[in-house]
C-alpha cells in the first residue's frame, strides 16, 4: 500500500512538473462574432474556442474577454466589472490535442464602434494550486446601427420634399431628348401634341420627352453646437439622418449623405460623403455609426461641399440645435442655387 502510495505521489509530482514546465504555451483560444454590423439590440453571438495542443491534459483552462459596459449579456455569463469594462470568463477541461468552443449571446443597445477585446488566458497546474496565465491578443469590432427616429414632423418634412422634387423633375423637361409618343390624354399641354404623329395615326398623340435633372438630394448632417452631455440628442440626429435617407430612397430619390463629423476609425476630414442610394445603404449606415460629436469643420463649410458635390435638387440640413451656425449654412444653401431647401432641427422634433 505504501508502495502504491509513494508511485501515485511520484506521478502526481511529475505531472505537475510537466504542467508547469509546458505553462500556457501548448494552450490557446480565440473568439469570433457572427456579424460585425448589427442593429440596436439585434442578438449577436459570440464563439469562444479553447485549444490543446500538447499531449497532456489540461484541467482548467480560462479564456477572459472584455465587452462594452452597453453590453447586454446573459444572466448565466460569469461577468465582472473591471476599469468600466464587463470582463467575461470562459472555463474549459481539454484532453490532449484537442478542442473545445461555446456560443455566448449578447445585445448592444448604444449606437457606435464597440470594441471586445480579450484580456487573459489562464491555465492551472495539474493539481490545481496555481495559475499561468498569458495575455489574450484578440479583438473584434461590432458597428451598432442608429435606430430610425420616428417622427410625425420629419415624416410629413420629408413626404413633402419628396413630391415636390417629383414634381420639379416632371416640369423640368428636355424639349430635344424625345422618349417617344402615347395617345393623348387631355391633361397634356397642346405644346407637347406630335402632329405628325397625330396625322399619321388618326388620333392625338403627345410627345414623351427626357428629363434635364435627376431626382436627387443631398442630406447634410452637421454634429456643431452639441455639447458634451448631449450623447442622447447625438444619437437622435444620427437616427433622424437616417430615416430621411431610407424614406427618400423607398420614393425613388437618389440620396446623399454629407456630415462634418469626426468619423470613429477613419482619419479627420472637413467633410465626409457617402451614397445613400438604392443598393448602397451599408455605406450610409457605417457612417451613421461613427458619427462622433466632433465637429471637423463649421456648417457653412459643410454647406458649400454638398453644393460643390452633386446639383441637387433639394438639400435638406440636419442639425442637433437651430442656431446661428445653422442659419449661415442654410443661407449658403440658398445663394448656391438649392432649388429647395429645409432646416430639421433634431431638438425640436416630438417623437413617438
Amino acid at each position: 500500500m505504501i508502495v502504491f502510495l509513494i508511485v501515485i505521489l511520484l506521478l502526481a509530482a511529475l505531472m505537475e512538473w510537466l504542467s508547469l514546465r509546458g505553462g500556457a504555451a501548448c494552450a490557446d483560444g480565440d473568439f469570433s462574432l457572427s456579424k460585425t454590423r448589427a442593429e440596436a439590440d439585434e442578438p449577436v453571438e459570440m464563439t469562444v474556442s479553447a485549444r490543446n495542443t500538447g499531449r497532456l491534459p489540461i484541467t482548467y483552462l480560462a479564456l477572459r474577454i472584455a465587452f462594452p459596459p452597453a453590453a447586454d449579456l446573459p444572466d448565466t455569463a460569469d461577468a465582472r466589472m473591471e476599469r468600466s469594462l464587463r470582463v467575461v470568463t470562459e472555463t474549459f477541461r481539454l484532453w490532449g490535442r484537442s478542442a473545445k468552443e461555446c456560443t455566448l449571446r449578447f445585445r448592444i443597445s448604444a449606437r457606435g464602434v464597440h470594441t471586445l477585446s480579450g484580456r487573459e488566458l489562464a491555465r492551472g497546474d495539474f493539481l490545481g494550486l496555481r495559475l499561468i496565465s498569458r495575455q489574450l491578443d484578440r479583438r473584434q469590432v461590432l458597428l451598432v446601427y442608429p435606430r430610425r427616429l420616428e417622427s410625425p414632423a420629419l415624416a410629413e418634412a420629408v413626404g413633402n420634399d419628396c413630391g415636390a422634387m417629383s414634381a420639379r423633375r416632371w416640369l423640368l423637361r428636355d424639349p430635344v431628348l424625345t422618349l417617344g409618343v402615347r395617345e393623348y390624354t387631355g391633361s397634356e399641354p397642346m405644346r407637347t401634341i406630335s402632329w405628325s404623329q397625330t396625322a399619321r395615326r388618326g388620333e392625338l398623340m403627345v410627345r414623351e420627352f427626357d428629363y434635364t435633372r435627376t431626382l436627387n438630394c443631398a442630406v447634410l448632417l452637421s454634429v456643431s453646437g452639441l455639447g458634451a452631455d448631449e450623447d442622447a440628442l447625438l444619437d437622435r440626429c444620427c437616427g433622424a439622418a437616417r430615416t430621411v435617407c431610407e424614406t427618400l430612397i423607398a420614393h425613388g430619390v437618389e440620396a446623399r449623405l454629407y456630415t462634418n463629423a469626426a468619423l470613429t476609425g477613419y482619419r479627420s476630414e472637413p467633410w465626409r460623403s457617402a451614397s445613400a442610394s438604392a443598393g448602397r445603404e451599408m455605406d450610409l449606415l457605417d457612417i451613421l455609426a461613427r458619427v462622433t460629436s466632433v465637429p471637423c469643420s463649421d456648417q457653412v463649410v459643410l454647406a458649400r461641399a454638398a453644393l460643390s458635390g452633386a446639383d441637387a435638387l433639394a438639400y435638406l440640413l440636419i442639425v442637433p440645435h437651430a442656431d446661428a451656425g445653422a442659419e449661415a449654412a442654410m443661407a449658403a444653401l440658398s445663394r448656391g442655387g438649392g432649388a429647395g431647401t429645409r432646416l430639421i432641427a433634431v431638438d425640436a422634433l416630438e417623437v413617438d
